[in-house]
């Protein structure tokens, strides 16, 4: 992903599984060298990890307090968006919650008519 003009564009995805492959154990579980991976990938792509995007299995898109003692990567503005009913919808903008990563431990949360001011979701080519 990378920023352009104030605002951040995915131009690549990873799947927390393709980088550690026993991570999905009821919950995700990331072992150190899965982002030793993801930062080589992110190097020879010359991009960097703006957004993490995971589910949860009902309605609710805030975060749990795992995940917000938890960020999936620990970096100012780091955003982590939550998809709910496990992605098993069509998903629209406002139905994901929005999670701003301000250091230690602070978060800002968007939903509903919030969130899809801050989020185009468009299909990939």
């Amino acid at each position: 992903m990378a920023p352009t003009s104030g605002s951040r564009t995915v131009a690549h995805v990873e799947y927390f599984d393709d980088l550690d492959p026993a991570c999905l154990r009821g919950h995700i579980e990331i072992e150190g060298h899965a982002f030793s991976k993801l930062w080589d990938i992110c190097e020879a792509r010359q991009l960097t990890v703006i957004a993490d995007v995971h589910t949860h299995s009902g309605s609710s898109v805030q975060q749990s307090y795992i995940d917000r003692d938890n960020p999936m990567v620990a970096r100012v503005e780091h955003v982590a968006l939550i998809v709910p009913h496990l992605a098993t919808r069509r998903v629209k903008p406002r139905h994901v919650g929005v999670h701003q990563y301000f250091g230690n431990g602070e978060w800002a949360s968007w939903f509903g008519r919030n969130a899809a001011r801050r989020l185009s979701i468009r299909r990939w080519a």
